[in-house]
């Protein structure tokens, strides 16, 4: 499962940029959805639109069972146990705690450098791989 642009995203766009709301926080989990997902995306700034939609392309052309996004991260506390983190900070790569883990490149940086997306998909191909395995 990917997040894509919702009521619900225009609603935390709304409370966001017209109300000033510095913060949105989306529920651990959402009806029918899994404790644990495959992939947990965590960067630390928000991304522009471009950016975004982006990252969802990434996230689709994965074909995971279920990820979910969270960026900007406000806490690395209680995150949502995963499968495999993905995560565009070094910051946020050091303070996991765990082997499934990867950091690459933050989507966008990879709209200012186009000869940078070979290098995060080859990341997120080591991801898909490790996931397999993990099936098995």
């Amino acid at each position: 499962m990917y997040f894509v642009k919702t009521k619900l995203q225009a609603w935390i766009e709304y409370f966001e940029n017209v109300l000033g709301v510095a913060d949105v926080v989306y529920p651990d989990l959402r009806p029918g959805e899994p404790s644990e997902v495959q992939v947990l995306f965590l960067g630390r700034n928000k991304l522009s639109s471009e950016g975004d939609e982006l990252l969802q392309k990434m996230v689709k052309a994965m074909k995971l069972q279920s990820s979910r996004i969270l960026i900007p991260l406000g806490s690395l506390e209680d995150l949502p146990k995963a499968q495999y983190y993905v995560c565009f900070s070094n910051d946020i790569f050091l303070s996991i705690e765990s082997a499934n883990k990867i950091l690459t490149l933050n989507p966008e940086e990879l709209l200012k450098n186009q000869n940078l997306k070979k290098k995060s998909w080859d990341d997120l191909q080591i991801v898909m791989r490790a996931l397999q395995e993990i099936s098995l």
